[in-house]
């Protein structure tokens, strides 16, 4: 950092401005102390509240047991610490639920975040000589209606996820590679959102402190988790955790869980209930992995963008980190699917960061912030009616992100990029275009795929395996491929009229053939255009050929045939569509 002036005129104006400061924390402080008594988002602080007690009453590492957890161990730490503590100082029990003081509990660590946000964001600025301007980008960040409305109203803690972010991007920048990834580390094991920046930082950090950083960050990545998750070992949970990571991914199988983006420009409302796992064009590609592929092709250019900034400015590197984790959590949250309201949040804090070297951004901070409000109250279950109901606004939220994106990836000086960028942009467009429309002939195994929903009456749906985990097993015959599931059951894809035939056999499977009847159904396009009837005895298989040119939709349903669901265990074996 540079050395502070002796000049008295210069510390008597930064003096000035940092009691403005002050002045603003304790503004902010008083805003959010008067929002934390609010309902909240009442299932978030709900799920909360039960970590809590369960982390206290058996310990962090004990929660998976005990209650329904979605959070990675780092959070559990966090709000057991938040809970003995109010325990120590108040030598009371933990408040209930509905009451005031246990909303503000809850909600105290993303409060405190924000406030230590807005403090990082002064010290970046007091580093190159203007106190003015980081006292204001303070001030803003603490009194961010934005940052208050997702921490003190709904409870979240995403900005605990920015402020972490932000010090990992600080510490990289100063060659401090093994703070900045135990850093990432371990905000990635309290909110796994934070993996998008993982390709800056790395290339962030190769530059910054050259080749060493490849022994530095997994050593110091490593020695984070391990310390984080060494616990969750001893106790034997290691494999809850893996379950809740599993959990995270997929979890919420839409094209938008209520994330103003380019998915829902194109689904609008239905989007929540629109899954990411129906497939387009010729079926090749579903939406989910062209979210994915957007999002690569958008990490690619930011990447690109940052290589040269950094060695442009290579005595300066955090202006340009900065202003690439703004651009990767905007891409993070606008290609993608299965995305949150609130994932957008992160980018506040980088573009506030931004802002302190590039002054003329401050409206883009400043009308972001106010898209993200926007967006945040229209998503909000029990908050502003008139704007959830509104079909316009959601609309101009989604432009406005994607302009906003588009105009700062787009934003340089760097000419070179500017005039490049736009034709890769193209290209990767075109190809993936001509990916999804090409006539294609061959077939493909349905139990590659992913439904987009199914139901079952005990257990999950297995690949490859029966409803039990054991080979696939008809009549005396193995296979290889297929779908274990149990009547009564229906699994449903979407074929987007890209193929000609479904084939597929059929039967009881030998795990659990024990002279019962049950019902085998092809429904496409709600159309029943195969009924096996009652299938008993102990020669099931059945092969069967449907025509399904032209269908959108088809579902492979299961039925108990009147004596019961007992050991109802159904195969459908080498399921294939043809093109």
């Amino acid at each position: 950092m540079t050395a502070q002036s002796s000049d008295p005129a210069i510390s008597s104006t930064d003096e000035r401005h940092r009691r403005w400061l002050w002045i603003g924390l304790g503004a902010g402080l008083i805003v959010h102390l008067a929002l934390l008594p609010t309902q909240g988002f009442t299932g978030d602080l709900q799920a909360f509240d039960s970590w809590m007690r369960a982390a206290i009453a058996f310990g962090a590492t004990h929660v998976y047991e005990h209650v329904f957890c979605d959070y990675l161990p780092g959070y559990l730490y966090l709000t057991k610490g938040v809970g003995l503590l109010w325990t120590i100082v108040t030598r009371q029990p933990l408040p209930p639920f509905h009451s005031v003081a246990q909303r503000m509990l809850l909600k105290v660590i993303p409060a405190l975040a924000d406030l230590a946000g807005a403090w990082v964001l002064y010290r970046i600025g007091r580093t190159r000589r203007q106190p003015a301007l980081a006292a204001a980008i303070g001030v803003s960040y603490a009194l961010n209606p934005a940052m208050l409305f997702t921490s003190a109203v709904w409870g979240q803690v995403d900005s605990l996820l920015a402020l972490l972010l932000l010090l990992a991007v600080w510490s990289i920048s100063c060659a401090q590679s093994a703070i900045g990834f135990a850093l990432l580390t371990a905000t990635m094991l309290i909110k796994p959102q934070a993996v998008a920046l993982v390709p800056m930082l790395a290339l962030g950090a190769l530059c910054v402190s050259g080749a060493r950083v490849l022994i530095v960050a997994p050593l110091a990545s490593g020695l984070t988790a391990a310390a984080l998750l060494l616990p969750f070992v001893a106790a034997g949970q290691m494999a809850a955790v893996w379950s809740t990571v599993s959990i995270i991914v997929g979890h919420f199988s839409a094209v938008s869980m209520n994330a103003h983006n380019v998915w829902w420009l194109i689904w609008g409302r239905a989007s929540p209930n629109t899954s990411d796992m129906m497939r387009f064009g010729n079926a090749l590609l579903s939406y989910r992995a062209l979210g994915m592929i957007m999002l690569g092709v958008a990490t690619l250019l930011i990447l690109w963008r940052l290589s040269r900034a950094l060695r442009a400015r290579a005595t300066e590197p955090l202006p340009a980190l900065c202003e690439a984790g703004a651009l990767q959590m905007f891409a993070f949250y606008l290609f993608p699917t299965e995305m949150h309201e609130r994932y957008i949040v992160p980018a506040l804090i980088f573009l506030a960061a931004t802002a302190l070297w590039q002054p003329r951004l401050t409206w883009v901070y400043g009308l972001t912030s106010a898209t993200t409000l926007l967006s945040l109250t229209i998503a909000f279950p029990t908050f502003t009616p008139a704007l959830r109901s509104s079909h316009a606004a959601p609309y101009v939220v989604s432009v406005l992100f994607v302009t906003t994106f588009l105009l700062l990836l787009f934003w340089t000086s760097d000419r070179r990029f500017r005039d490049l960028a736009p034709i890769v942009l193209l290209l990767s467009a075109s190809a993936t275009l001509g990916i999804a429309i090409l006539p294609l002939t061959s077939s493909q195994r349905l139990c590659d795929w992913s439904p987009i929903g199914w139901e079952q009456g005990w257990g999950a749906v297995q690949i490859d395996r029966s409803v039990e985990g054991r080979p696939l097993s008809v009549a005396g015959r193995t296979f290889a491929h297929g779908l274990g599931t149990r009547a009564p059951s229906r699994i449903s894809y979407h074929l987007n009229g890209a193929f000609r035939t479904f084939e597929s056999a059929l039967g009881v499977d030998d795990e659990a053939n024990h002279g019962q009847t049950m019902r085998f159904r092809v429904v496409v396009d709600r159309y029943v255009l195969y009924d096996s009837g009652d299938v008993s005895g102990p020669d099931t298989l059945r092969q069967v050929t449907i025509p399904v040119d032209g269908a959108q939709y088809l579902s492979l349903v299961v039925l108990d045939g009147g004596d019961g669901i007992t050991s109802d265990h159904a195969d459908w074996l080498e399921p294939v569509l043809q093109r």
